[in-house]
């Protein structure tokens, strides 16, 4: 294991390609299954969505739910709540702040909401259906 646990070495292998990662991926699920079902875990969360491109952003809102990401958005920081509305077209805006300023809801349905886009996020990732841009990455 690297320095710092499994959240470092999420941050690690976040900023492999693919190929470099599932290369690991497949070595180290052979001593240590459980390792890399929490190094997965780690390695994509909600606030990752806005690393996507326009039109990743697309492609990304056709898979999920709108009422998971108006529910996902509860447990977030309001900044994220905001940038994740201003990227959403104007009739989704509205839709996804009816769910987000919506009557209370038990905290484990908003949690399960967000896992499934999580869940589905990490998948199409993996996949290479989806790509998220580094925080470094300049658009020419």
């Amino acid at each position: 294991m690297f320095r710092g646990g499994p959240k470092e070495t999420a941050k690690m292998m976040a900023l492999m390609t693919s190929e470099e990662r599932n290369r690991i991926w497949g070595e180290l699920e052979k001593k240590d299954p459980k390792l890399v079902a929490v190094l997965k875990s780690l390695l994509v969360s909600l606030q990752d969505i806005l690393r996507l491109s326009p039109n990743q952003w697309v492609l990304f809102l056709r898979m999920i739910e709108i009422e998971d990401l108006g529910l996902a958005l509860r447990v977030h920081p309001a900044e994220f709540q905001k940038n994740v509305l201003a990227k959403l077209p104007t009739g989704l805006q509205k839709d996804v702040a009816l769910i987000l300023n919506g009557p209370p809801r038990p905290k484990s349905k908003v949690l399960e909401a967000e896992q499934k886009i999580v869940t589905l996020l990490l998948e199409k990732v993996e996949k290479g259906e989806l790509v998220l841009t580094r925080d470094d990455d300049q658009m020419v």
